[in-house]
């Protein structure tokens, strides 16, 4: 490990268990590299005689060779003898009666007689066949965790499953013990450090139009989504009250831009850390976290080298960002925070859902069970599930029907209906898509008159009646077909030879 500051270097890590060091005797002090390097034996054919080497063979496996800080390709060398690639001892412990020991959602590390599984995100067990359940964070809460040993100092990585409308909160918070410095992925509430690959205009640019625009639907966010209810209210007491929610909105975000909190900056993903020499920030700038949908978060840290990946990352989707000169942070096994800051905040408290949350292979249970010598020392405004009563507790006046989009709701006309709008008044308008006139495919109204049909693929007309020949190109012979050809011509051609046969 290494102490460090902004213009001292200290190391203090032992690694005697794992390295050995030696002196060159007398005055000896250079070495003999003329000949070729060979790993894992010697070429004997070679006309150079290996006295001082006991044993001229290995028996195992090799990977990872670097020498001289160059990285060699063994599956490119100049010459092999009975090498191949993989590792046959440990990769046979992955296969089980010709099936992944580890099924089909896991990647299985082979060991020296055993296995373990690292399961794809959303499951767990033995062979990845269990799904990680979901638990709702109240907006209120937190889970607060202690590990059972500190986390590598130069690396940490985390993932997690979030589904959340926030548009500002606490994903995860690391201290360390002095609380002087921290790694916290988040959903910020304003940028004031935007990494220097990543500049304020930039995000600007980047953020989808369809974001920064009303949409005109009448959607309402729930603040307050788990348990209780609001009672039916009549029309006008609703439209009033959509009103004032109006006007406190405008308020609010003018006050917001007065104060720096840009709300068009608000729901992107984020790390913001302190690893001794400053306050630093990472910000994924093209797609948001607040949608609704669930999103994979995946943030990994070498020494003071960052990425943030969404979804898998791959373009738009991860960034990357070196800020700084310190690499190490000593952070509080004790005090590991999911969904809040530590002092806990209610402004930076999570709302949303979450599942299957890991930390440098760990996982963080979001039940009371301690898990991989995890256990829960707080928790708050956690329930079990993901659910959504939006359409019951908020209602649509009729004909309007309410479609509940998770923890937002929308009125829509029914089936067979187009919305019409007067001034400030929504309407439905009867279709003749209300009469289902297309046989297959689905019914676009262009007036109340007016529709047509768009037809799946194989079907045309004006209803979608009539069925196009699709040509297959795949006019193979079934096994038992290829069966019978094989013993006829076996037939004939013993019968050939039975007759090419001379009589003595």
């Amino acid at each position: 490990m290494e102490m460090e500051g902004l213009g001292s270097w200290l190391t203090t890590q032992d690694q005697s268990s794992c390295e050995v060091m030696g002196v060159t005797p007398y005055t000896d002090r250079h070495l003999n590299m003329s000949h070729v390097l060979q790993l894992g034996g010697v070429n004997e054919d070679i006309p150079y005689v290996y006295p001082q080497l006991q044993h001229k063979h290995f028996t195992g496996c090799i990977r990872n060779l670097i020498v001289d800080s160059k990285l060699y390709d063994l599956g490119n060398p100049a010459e092999s003898q009975s090498s191949s690639p993989g590792c046959l001892t440990t990769d046979s412990s992955c296969v089980n009666m010709g099936f992944p020991s580890c099924g089909r959602r896991g990647r299985c590390h082979g060991e020296w007689g055993s296995f373990s599984c690292q399961c794809v995100t959303g499951y767990t067990g033995q062979q990845c066949d269990e799904e990680v359940p979901e638990y709702s964070f109240d907006g209120h809460g937190h889970v607060h965790y202690q590990l059972p040993s500190p986390l590598p100092a130069r690396r940490t990585w985390f993932q997690v499953l979030v589904r959340t409308r926030k548009h500002s909160s606490t994903i995860l918070n690391l201290v360390s013990k002095e609380q002087t410095e921290y790694i916290r992925v988040e959903v910020p509430t304003e940028l004031s450090v935007v990494s220097s690959r990543v500049s304020t205009l930039d995000l600007l640019s980047r953020i989808p139009q369809a974001s920064l625009l009303a949409t005109g639907r009448n959607l309402e966010q729930d603040q307050a989504h788990v348990g209780g209810g609001e009672g039916r209210r009549g029309e006008e007491r609703r439209g009033e009250e959509r009103r004032g929610e109006e006007r406190r909105g405008e308020e609010r975000r003018g006050e917001e831009r007065r104060g720096n909190h840009d709300p068009i900056l608000q729901g992107l993903l984020s790390v913001s850390y302190n690893i001794g020499d400053g306050d630093h920030n990472l910000t994924l700038p093209k797609y948001r976290l607040d949608n609704g949908e669930w999103h994979e978060v995946f943030f990994d840290r070498h020494d003071n080298e960052m990425m943030l990946k969404l979804d898998g990352g791959g373009g738009q989707r991860e960034v990357t960002g070196s800020q700084g000169r310190s690499r190490e942070i000593v952070i509080d096994p004790t005090v590991v925070m999911l969904g809040n800051t530590f002092p806990s905040g209610i402004n930076k408290s999570f709302q949303g859902c979450m599942r299957d949350v890991r930390i440098n292979g760990r996982y963080l249970p979001l039940d009371p069970q301690a898990r991989d010598g995890v256990s829960q020392v707080s928790v708050q405004g956690l329930l079990v599930g993901c659910s959504s009563d939006s359409c019951k507790r908020n209602q649509c006046s009729p004909p309007f029907i309410c479609v509940d989009l998770w923890r937002v709701h929308e009125c829509r006309c029914p089936p067979g209906h187009m919305i019409r709008v007067n001034g400030t008044k929504k309407s439905c308008v009867y279709t003749l898509c209300a009469t289902r006139p297309c046989h297959r495919g689905t019914c676009v109204a262009q007036s109340p008159s007016k529709f047509t049909c768009h037809c799946p693929e194989g079907y045309r007309g004006r209803h979608c009646e009539t069925t196009l020949a699709v040509y297959q190109e795949d006019v193979g012979l079934s096994f038992s077909s290829l069966f019978a050809i094989c013993i006829c011509f076996m037939a004939l051609l013993a019968n050939h030879v039975v007759n090419q046969k001379v009589p003595c």
